[in-house]
């Protein structure tokens, strides 16, 4: 049972996670309280769950140390965003010079600005102050924030606060400048983690020009002490950069990650490879997948992930699965099993972007009903055997052909000068010529055997998708289990119906059949 007391100053005995976790014992502890505290049965608490997830998440993407994060638990326990038009009241000890009337809001005002020694709690009670007697054109309470910063350039509490002012930036106008301000105070290490949250809106909501203009102007204001952050910030921000950026701009900083990927946390491995993936999607392959209804949703889908990390996009994510998760044939028209290894990247994006999302939202393939999957393997396994015969019956006249022409030569060789023997000079010479070339090919069976081998593969990768595919696919959407456990069980129902060897024909398609694989795990999010 979750201990909620823990929350929100103590994250990581929530989690039950060690000072040195990596981001996979987070992800796993995350999933398995969701799992007890779902969104559409407990809101409240999954939305908690998922605040505090969010704060470690960043944390150990930047390389925030337990002693950084304990001290700004113990200073600051701030509950609310932290906004011009919404006063906040979080740190006691500044909560008590706060005034209970507007006359002695300006007394305090007034009293605490002249004090020569101020702490960062009293920055903080300025800050929140000048809501009540400062015009909110002047935006005095990130100046006092930033003045703040500017004495203590490292507190964990004020840059806290100026990090939930920044996610709530309500004047694009002034973003650049605001950055650039931040960049001259905030020591490096800490600037690219505090300021996220308005680099994503500057990008989403602005011109790509200027967020890279601002973005280079603030790097040079930069003295960076750690690689790592910078990483971070990139691994972050790439995912919703690269649908604005210019190619040769990604491929630099894609190249920038991929060169320093030591200094990196452990578990970054995935992120890496998504960014990989997405590169490739966007600049290469987008073009041949949107073109149609699927390849419309799915590039939705990877767009929505990309561009957003809130509930409300994981909501998204999961309704757009839902709806492909419903058209089977819609799928198979998109991702054929003949060009699956040309979608390979594309299919490899989604089922990194559904995984996460599975993890995140908590859901997972449920208890499997075997007997009815058994029933199901055995209608699946007749129904194959039925088509199975006869093309094993086409593989055999084959092979047949193929093999028997030579030797049929040789056979009708002698039969052709014993009744064209009025022609036999000519028929001796057309004989000869096939005789020779006939010996050339038994010489050489290797040859033989790859062009028997391709015929066969080429008929029988052509009956997988007109034939057998579909089946699959149906088999797998109504099995609701991992797509390698559903197909185990097909191995399983063929070798007690004495079918193993004609069936395991069409499993060494399926086993590879990455589109159909990936249809399988969209299931998870249908309604």
């Amino acid at each position: 049972m979750a201990d909620w007391s823990l929350l929100p100053t103590q994250p990581l005995a929530f989690f039950e996670l060690a000072p040195n976790f990596d981001r996979k014992d987070l992800k796993r502890a995350y999933g398995k309280l969701i799992k007890q505290y779902k969104p559409e049965t407990h809101p409240v608490e999954f939305q908690r769950i998922r605040e505090a997830y969010e704060l470690l998440e960043g944390q150990n993407r930047y390389g925030v140390v337990e002693a950084q994060m304990r001290q700004a638990a113990d200073a600051w326990t701030t509950t609310d965003a932290l906004r011009p038009d919404q006063p906040a009241s979080s740190e006691r000890k500044a909560r008590e010079d706060l005034p209970d009337t507007e006359a002695s809001a300006e007394e305090t005002y007034q009293r605490l600005k002249a004090q020569a020694s101020k702490t960062p709690q009293t920055y903080f009670a300025l800050a929140t102050l000048s809501d009540l007697v400062e015009s909110p054109s002047s935006n005095m309470y990130l100046k006092w924030l930033l003045t703040g910063i500017k004495a203590f350039p490292s507190d964990p509490g004020l840059l806290r606060l100026v990090s939930e002012y920044l996610s709530a930036f309500t004047e694009p106008s002034a973003a650049a400048a605001t950055l650039q301000t931040i960049a001259k105070l905030v020591a490096g290490d800490d600037f690219y983690r505090v300021t996220e949250p308005l680099w994503n809106r500057l990008i989403d909501e602005g011109e790509f020009e200027a967020f890279a203009k601002t973005l280079d102007t603030c790097e040079r204001l930069l003295k960076h002490r750690s690689l790592r952050p910078k990483l971070a910030f990139y691994i972050h921000v790439l995912r919703l950069a690269m649908w604005k950026a210019p190619l040769p701009w990604t491929e630099e900083r894609l190249k920038f990650i991929e060169a320093h990927g030591s200094e990196l946390a452990s578990g970054m491995d995935e992120e890496i490879e998504l960014l990989k993936a997405l590169f490739k999607y966007r600049h290469h392959d987008r073009s041949q997948i949107a073109n149609s209804a699927v390849g419309a949703k799915v590039d939705q889908l990877i767009a929505a992930y990309c561009k957003g990390n809130s509930l409300a996009t994981l909501s998204e994510v999961a309704l757009l699965c839902d709806e492909l998760a419903r058209n089977g044939n819609g799928w198979q028209q998109t991702f054929p099993a003949s060009e699956t290894a040309k979608h390979y990247d594309t299919l490899w994006l989604c089922m990194l972007i559904l995984s996460d999302v599975a993890q995140q939202t908590g859901v997972g393939f449920g208890q499997v009903n075997q007997l009815r999957m058994q029933q199901q393997a055995d209608a699946t396994v007749s129904d194959i055997v039925k088509t199975v015969e006869e093309i094993s019956s086409r593989i055999y006249w084959l092979r047949a052909r193929l093999y028997g022409t030579p030797l049929l030569v040789y056979w009708l060789g002698p039969l052709i000068l014993t009744f064209g023997w009025s022609y036999w000079g000519a028929m001796l010479v057309i004989w000869s010529l096939l005789a020779v070339l006939s010996f050339v090919a038994l010489a050489v069976p290797f040859y033989l055997k790859k062009k028997v081998d391709a015929r066969i593969e080429k008929l029988i990768e052509k009956e997988y998708e007109k034939l057998w595919r579909p089946r699959m696919f149906r088999y797998v959407q109504a099995c609701h289990t991992p797509a390698q456990n559903s197909i185990a069980e097909l191995q399983k129902s063929a070798h007690d119906l004495g079918q193993s060897n004609i069936v395991e024909l069409v499993l060494a398609y399926a086993f590879g059949d990455r589109a159909m694989h990936l249809f399988n795990f969209l299931q998870l999010f249908v309604h």
